[in-house]
Protein backbone atom coordinates (compact mmCIF):
# COMPACT_ATOMS: atom_id res chain seq x y z
CA UNK A 1 0.00 0.00 0.00
CA UNK A 2 2.81 2.36 0.92
CA UNK A 3 4.57 1.74 -2.44
CA UNK A 4 1.36 2.46 -4.43
CA UNK A 5 0.98 5.73 -2.58
CA UNK A 6 4.61 6.62 -3.32
CA UNK A 7 4.16 5.83 -7.03
CA UNK A 8 1.06 8.02 -7.19
CA UNK A 9 2.86 10.87 -5.43
CA UNK A 10 5.70 10.65 -7.98
CA UNK A 11 3.49 10.32 -11.08
CA UNK A 12 1.06 13.17 -10.36
CA UNK A 13 3.69 15.94 -10.69
CA UNK A 14 4.96 14.39 -13.93
CA UNK A 15 1.46 14.32 -15.40
CA UNK A 16 0.75 17.84 -14.20
CA UNK A 17 3.99 19.00 -15.84
CA UNK A 18 2.93 17.46 -19.15
CA UNK A 19 -0.33 19.39 -19.07
CA UNK A 20 0.73 22.67 -17.52
CA UNK A 21 4.37 23.14 -18.46
CA UNK A 22 4.80 25.93 -21.07
CA UNK A 23 7.13 23.78 -23.18
CA UNK A 24 4.25 21.33 -23.66
CA UNK A 25 2.68 24.02 -25.84
CA UNK A 26 5.90 24.98 -27.60
CA UNK A 27 4.96 23.69 -31.06
CA UNK A 28 2.23 26.27 -31.52
CA UNK A 29 3.65 29.08 -29.41
CA UNK A 30 4.50 32.41 -31.00
CA UNK A 31 8.18 33.40 -30.93
CA UNK A 32 9.29 36.81 -29.69
CA UNK A 33 12.44 38.74 -30.48
CA UNK A 34 13.54 42.18 -29.28
CA UNK A 35 15.75 44.56 -31.24
CA UNK A 36 19.27 44.63 -29.82
CA UNK A 37 18.61 41.72 -27.44
CA UNK A 38 20.20 38.30 -27.95
CA UNK A 39 17.69 36.56 -25.67
CA UNK A 40 14.50 35.42 -27.39
CA UNK A 41 11.59 33.07 -26.84
CA UNK A 42 11.33 30.62 -29.75
CA UNK A 43 8.34 28.28 -29.76
CA UNK A 44 7.97 28.65 -26.00
CA UNK A 45 11.64 28.10 -25.10
CA UNK A 46 14.14 30.83 -24.09
CA UNK A 47 17.29 30.84 -26.20
CA UNK A 48 20.38 33.00 -26.53
CA UNK A 49 21.19 34.01 -30.10
CA UNK A 50 24.67 34.85 -31.35
CA UNK A 51 23.36 37.95 -33.15
CA UNK A 52 20.57 40.22 -31.93
CA UNK A 53 17.80 41.34 -34.29
CA UNK A 54 18.47 44.76 -35.76
CA UNK A 55 16.75 47.35 -37.92
CA UNK A 56 18.22 48.51 -41.21
CA UNK A 57 16.46 50.57 -43.88
CA UNK A 58 13.25 50.35 -41.86
CA UNK A 59 13.21 46.53 -41.79
CA UNK A 60 13.92 44.05 -39.01
CA UNK A 61 16.75 41.64 -39.81
CA UNK A 62 17.56 38.37 -38.07
CA UNK A 63 19.82 35.42 -38.83
CA UNK A 64 18.06 32.85 -40.99
CA UNK A 65 18.42 30.05 -38.42
CA UNK A 66 16.25 31.87 -35.86
CA UNK A 67 13.59 32.90 -38.37
CA UNK A 68 13.44 29.29 -39.57
CA UNK A 69 13.25 27.95 -36.03
CA UNK A 70 10.35 30.30 -35.24
CA UNK A 71 8.56 29.00 -38.35
CA UNK A 72 9.15 25.36 -37.40
CA UNK A 73 11.67 24.81 -40.21
CA UNK A 74 14.57 22.56 -39.24
CA UNK A 75 18.19 23.28 -40.13
CA UNK A 76 18.01 20.27 -42.46
CA UNK A 77 15.63 22.31 -44.63
CA UNK A 78 17.93 25.30 -45.02
CA UNK A 79 20.61 25.25 -47.68
CA UNK A 80 23.37 27.86 -47.98
CA UNK A 81 25.30 28.01 -51.25
CA UNK A 82 28.53 29.87 -50.48
CA UNK A 83 29.50 30.36 -54.14
CA UNK A 84 26.29 32.16 -55.11
CA UNK A 85 25.44 33.36 -51.57
CA UNK A 86 21.97 31.91 -52.05
CA UNK A 87 19.70 30.66 -49.28
CA UNK A 88 17.02 28.02 -49.93
CA UNK A 89 14.49 27.29 -47.19
CA UNK A 90 11.64 24.80 -47.37
CA UNK A 91 8.78 23.58 -45.27
CA UNK A 92 6.20 20.91 -46.04
CA UNK A 93 4.53 22.97 -48.77
CA UNK A 94 6.81 25.77 -49.88
CA UNK A 95 10.33 26.60 -51.10
CA UNK A 96 11.75 30.09 -50.65
CA UNK A 97 15.00 31.29 -52.22
CA UNK A 98 16.82 34.56 -51.58
CA UNK A 99 20.30 35.77 -52.41
CA UNK A 100 22.53 38.03 -50.33
CA UNK A 101 22.56 41.48 -51.92
CA UNK A 102 19.55 40.78 -54.19
CA UNK A 103 16.04 42.12 -53.72
CA UNK A 104 14.52 39.22 -55.67
CA UNK A 105 12.67 36.52 -53.72
CA UNK A 106 11.54 33.24 -55.25
CA UNK A 107 8.56 31.58 -53.57
CA UNK A 108 7.31 28.25 -54.89
CA UNK A 109 8.53 29.07 -58.40
CA UNK A 110 7.08 32.60 -58.44
CA UNK A 111 9.27 35.68 -58.28
CA UNK A 112 8.78 39.02 -56.56
CA UNK A 113 10.83 41.99 -55.36
CA UNK A 114 11.71 42.91 -51.80
CA UNK A 115 12.45 46.47 -50.73
CA UNK A 116 15.62 45.36 -48.89
CA UNK A 117 18.09 42.56 -49.60
CA UNK A 118 19.41 39.84 -47.28
CA UNK A 119 22.94 40.54 -46.05
CA UNK A 120 25.85 39.04 -44.14
CA UNK A 121 26.30 40.37 -40.59
CA UNK A 122 29.08 39.03 -38.36
CA UNK A 123 29.41 35.99 -40.61
CA UNK A 124 25.69 35.14 -40.51
CA UNK A 125 23.07 35.41 -43.28
CA UNK A 126 20.47 37.88 -42.06
CA UNK A 127 17.05 38.21 -43.63
CA UNK A 128 14.35 40.89 -43.73
CA UNK A 129 12.16 39.02 -41.25
CA UNK A 130 8.55 39.93 -42.06
CA UNK A 131 8.76 39.16 -45.77
CA UNK A 132 10.32 35.73 -45.20
CA UNK A 133 7.74 34.90 -42.51
CA UNK A 134 4.88 35.84 -44.86
CA UNK A 135 6.45 33.79 -47.66
CA UNK A 136 5.89 30.74 -45.45
CA UNK A 137 2.34 31.76 -44.53
CA UNK A 138 3.22 32.90 -41.02
CA UNK A 139 2.63 36.25 -39.38
CA UNK A 140 5.07 38.79 -38.04
CA UNK A 141 3.75 41.52 -35.74
CA UNK A 142 5.84 44.55 -34.81
CA UNK A 143 5.38 46.34 -31.46
CA UNK A 144 7.01 49.76 -31.72
CA UNK A 145 6.76 50.49 -27.99
CA UNK A 146 8.70 47.39 -26.91
CA UNK A 147 10.79 47.06 -30.12
CA UNK A 148 9.56 43.46 -30.30
CA UNK A 149 8.64 41.27 -33.24
CA UNK A 150 6.34 38.30 -32.66
CA UNK A 151 6.41 35.50 -35.21
CA UNK A 152 3.66 32.91 -35.50
CA UNK A 153 4.05 29.97 -37.85
CA UNK A 154 1.27 28.80 -40.13
CA UNK A 155 -0.88 26.28 -38.25
CA UNK A 156 -1.03 22.69 -39.48
CA UNK A 157 -3.81 22.42 -42.04
CA UNK A 158 -3.96 26.20 -42.49
CA UNK A 159 -3.77 27.29 -46.09
CA UNK A 160 -0.53 29.01 -47.06
CA UNK A 161 -1.62 32.51 -48.05
CA UNK A 162 1.89 33.69 -48.71
CA UNK A 163 3.17 36.30 -51.16
CA UNK A 164 1.86 34.58 -54.26
CA UNK A 165 -1.56 33.19 -55.19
Amino acid sequence: MKSKFLVIICIIPLLAGAFFCPSAYAAGSPSTFRIGNTTAIINGDPIVMDIAPYIKDGRTFMPIAYVAQALGISNNHIHWDEASQTINMMDDSNVVQVQVGSTTIMVGGGQSSMDVAPEICNGRSCLPTALIVRAFGGTAVWDEDTQTITISARSAGQENNSLFP
